[in-house]
């Protein structure tokens, strides 16, 4: 069986995926004057897939088919036979590695969309803040204002190790808001300092979790 695909008026390509013990072929053919064809070009191949790959690229575009029908044309097919098929699979190891980077690039997204990250910011002449964002936005969706660094970094001791809690925390945000969330998080560092107190483990003075590593 074979497949004929017109790139130009002049230059087709032919492929016999079937048929032939000695592989599947891909043909690059010259029409003449009286609308029959010679073949300028030919390559067996060890898979109906590359062939479908080789003829594929081949007549990716009328122009790329034109050029190398004509190089094959003019260099004759021994000549130009290992060119065409090295660009080829050239072109086609480089579509593969684009394929395999946004395969990447989309897992990449996928895992930053599902992780949340806590943030602190120090802006020039303007109150401290921390924020969670999660990683596939651009902005956090909960942030929380202080009048002193020292303040935002004794919610920070608390919170850092909260990761796990993070997507209630969002979830929380978005139900009842930001008041919510700042009373959630305010009542969890509270009741820690609380009973870290209790066990003897505070740090004292304005940041009792200082040297807490979490439960």
């Amino acid at each position: 069986m074979s497949n004929l695909l017109s790139g130009t008026s002049r230059y087709v390509a032919q492929m016999e995926d079937a048929g032939h013990a000695a592989g599947p072929c891909v043909r690059i053919l010259r029409s003449l004057a009286d609308d029959t064809h010679v073949v300028v070009w030919h390559v067996r191949l060890d898979t109906p897939e590359e062939a479908a790959s080789i003829r594929d690229w081949l007549t990716s575009t009328p122009e790329r088919l034109r050029f190398w029908g004509r190089v094959a044309f003019r260099l004759g097919p021994d000549a130009a036979g290992p060119v065409i098929l090295a660009s080829a699979r050239f072109a086609e190891a480089e579509r593969q590695e684009a394929e395999r980077r946004e395969r990447e690039r989309i897992e990449e997204e996928a895992r930053r969309a599902d992780e949340i990250t806590l943030y602190t910011y120090t802006p020039h002449k303007k109150a401290p803040y921390l924020g969670l964002e999660r990683g596939n936005k651009r902005e956090p969706f909960f942030v929380m204002r202080f009048d002193e660094r020292w303040e935002r970094d004794r919610v920070c001791d608390w919170l850092m190790y909260q990761k796990a809690r993070f997507a209630e925390m969002e979830r929380l945000f978005q139900t009842s808001g930001q008041l919510a969330l700042e009373k959630h998080v305010l009542d969890g560092m509270l009741a820690t300092e609380k009973d870290a107190r209790r066990r003897g483990i505070s740090a004292g003075g304005r940041r009792p979790l200082r040297f807490w590593r979490g439960e």
